[in-house]
């Protein structure tokens, strides 16, 4: 997916609007990757995903993007539902897109312009956590340093409750 293609992104927004009018009782959408790790290499994705910390940053920000298009349209043509637009952090799109703050003891996006649209959540899966033992121990430090993350950017912006994960055990 060339996530820095406004009219592939205008294309899915209309797919997805599809899927939400020919699934009466969904009430999510995912947006994320293939299970693997290609990502569009092309100048305009490999600078968007600079200026938004990474290729995490950038499928939070395609996410919103979508939600900002599609959810006006949901709230118009069914009142009644509330979809929430999902987003894989997952391998490539694990990396939250953040720095951790010695001085506020958390972390802080690393571009101004982070957002979170209020009907989107993260599907966080740490595929290479070892399910064996507590996720907070020290052989799974990386995986709750990047949950974490995705939690206090969350936070900032009333929305940590949009978290979601996706375990192996």
């Amino acid at each position: 997916v060339c996530y820095s293609n406004d009219e592939m992104r205008d294309v899915m927004a209309e797919k997805i609007k599809y899927d939400i009018a020919a699934n009466p009782y969904g009430m999510y959408v995912m947006i994320g990757h293939e299970d693997n790790g290609d990502m569009c290499e092309c100048a305009d994705c490999v600078k968007e995903r600079k200026e938004m910390g990474g290729y995490g940053g950038q499928e939070l920000n395609f996410a919103n993007e979508i939600a900002s298009i599609v959810d006006p349209w949901v709230k118009e043509n069914y009142p009644d539902r509330e979809i929430t637009y999902l987003f894989f952090a997952y391998q490539t799109s694990s990396e939250p897109p953040c720095e951790w703050s010695e001085s506020e003891q958390k972390y802080l996006p690393v571009n101004e312009k982070f957002d979170v649209h209020e009907r989107v959540g993260v599907l966080f899966c740490p595929i290479e956590a070892n399910f064996a033992k507590p996720f907070n121990s020290k052989e799974n430090q990386p995986y709750y340093n990047k949950l974490k993350g995705w939690y206090d950017l969350f936070e900032t912006k009333g929305a940590e409750d949009n978290i979601v994960i996706w375990t192996y055990s």
